[in-house]
């Protein structure tokens, strides 16, 4: 779920932590700051964003590596 249609304030106080860790969530709040709220997003957030998009990107790249050689068998 990203807060596209609704405010992020909604979101339950207990899972806001964990919400903040999905990188398209993360995403969308950043942009929601600078764009409705003329606000710069807060530094832990873009740190969540920078993170769990970095670590997206290693587990993509270990995934393709180990099933490269049956790769082009899809195509």
């Amino acid at each position: 779920m990203v807060p596209i249609f609704y405010p992020f304030s909604v979101v339950p106080a207990r899972y806001r932590e964990v919400y903040q860790l999905n990188p398209v969530a993360a995403l969308v709040l950043a942009a929601r700051n600078i764009l409705l709220d003329g606000i710069p997003p807060p530094t832990p957030l873009l740190l969540k964003l920078a993170g769990s998009s970095t670590l997206a990107l290693v587990a993509g790249f270990v995934v393709f590596r180990l099933l490269r050689r049956r790769f082009y068998d899809y195509l």
